[in-house]
């Protein structure tokens, strides 16, 4: 959790910089990353401030959020921000990940979303 926290703490003086500029980008990429952001600094923000506590429907949209993030990060070929903004929330989610089950809240999910 330590480590977690030192990371928050780096991403907080990056973000006090300056938001990354996304000028360069087109449209669309820029709205996704822009609520990427948001839901997932919500997301890690929950888990620190919880002490390393997200209910399973949490952890599902992270993960997915993750995956998304990745998956623009690999299109742009990793050139999104010059200060590692979005590699950071990466970095981040990746490690708050490893200390859930996902598995486990995938399964949670989907049986609560089941019709009885």
């Amino acid at each position: 959790m330590n480590k977690l926290r030192r990371m928050w703490e780096d991403h907080l003086e990056i973000l006090a910089m300056s938001f990354p500029s996304l000028h360069h980008l087109q449209q669309d990429d820029r709205a996704s990353l822009e609520l990427l952001d948001f839901y997932m600094v919500d997301s890690l923000e929950t888990f620190i401030a919880h002490r390393g506590v997200l209910n399973p429907r949490d952890i599902v949209l992270l993960y997915n959020r993750r995956r998304s993030l990745a998956a623009i990060f690999k299109r742009l070929d990793g050139v999104v921000d010059s200060n590692g903004y979005f590699e950071q929330l990466l970095m981040m989610s990746k490690e708050v990940l490893r200390r859930v089950n996902v598995k486990e809240a995938h399964l949670i999910v989907t049986r609560n979303a089941e019709p009885e």
